[in-house]
């Protein structure tokens, strides 16, 4: 009896101990799996970082005088940048300069990508005002002075004396003609710039000239009355003016383009 009751309570000790191995190991479980956040882990992945770009060589605006601008400055070590198709890489230290064309005279505004492997590309604009270099500018007024002479020469060229009774006559009708008068000053003022005469035209011997135009031009000459000029210019109708006298008299007008002292 003895035996059999001592068996039964070994048999019963060990199912004890077996519980509880059993509940300690489901106790470790649910720390751990309460430590761990649940009862299942997802593992979760960053977003690339952007490749670095900066530019400091030139502020958004500056004015150059040249046809082409280098943009300079630092970004991620060995990352590409390019600026309106043209391409450079950045140094082990991140630096990069392009030499960029400037198209047109005016503001162009660039746009300047950089990209690096394992990041995200970053892309900025700058604007940059262009204006025309020295030699363009030279190369300008060689253009205009040539353009004038050619001009000067074509109306010299065309012009013609009309006999002045002619024009007296009739002045209305050779408005738009171009003319040349050879005369005398008889009465000349300037000012603001612009100045008139009345250029006796005829000449009748043993100085003393005949016949006035009134004429129009603009800036300053040298001549002064009784002087002789040669006054090229486009016929515009007729001038009413008062005589010293107190009278009116017409005259045809002419605007000067070329006086001759």
């Amino acid at each position: 009896m003895l035996v059999i009751l001592a068996i039964a309570g070994v048999i019963a000790g060990g199912e004890e101990e077996s519980v509880e191995s059993v509940s300690a190991s489901t106790n470790e479980a649910r720390t751990s799996a309460n430590e761990s956040g649940g009862t299942s882990t997802q593992e979760t992945t960053s977003e690339p970082e952007h490749t670095d770009l900066e530019i400091n060589s030139h502020a958004d605006g500056d004015t150059v005088r040249a046809r082409t601008v280098v943009l300079r400055s630092e970004a991620t070590p060995n990352a590409t940048v390019t600026v309106a198709g043209e391409e450079a890489q950045a140094s082990d230290s991140g630096r990069w300069a392009i030499r960029v064309p400037l198209k047109k005279v005016g503001e162009s505004s660039l746009v300047v990508e950089a990209t690096a492997p394992g990041r995200d590309e970053t892309r900025t604009r700058i604007s940059v005002v262009r204006e025309r270099t020295a030699r363009e500018r030279a190369a300008i007024r060689r253009r205009r002075a040539e353009a004038e002479a050619r001009r000067e020469a074509a109306f010299r060229a065309e012009a013609q004396t009309i006999p002045y009774n002619q024009l007296a006559k009739n002045p209305e009708r050779y408005v738009g003609e171009r003319v040349v008068y050879r005369g005398q000053i008889f009465q000349i003022q300037e000012a603001g710039g612009v100045g008139f005469m009345l250029l006796s035209v005829t000449d009748e011997g043993y100085g003393f000239w005949d016949d006035n135009v009134w004429i129009n031009y603009e800036g300053t000459i040298d001549s002064a009355e009784d002087d002789i000029v040669t006054v090229y210019g486009t016929v515009v109708g007729q001038k009413t003016y008062e005589t010293q006298i107190g009278g009116e008299t017409f005259v045809p007008e002419i605007d000067a383009e070329f006086i001759d002292e």
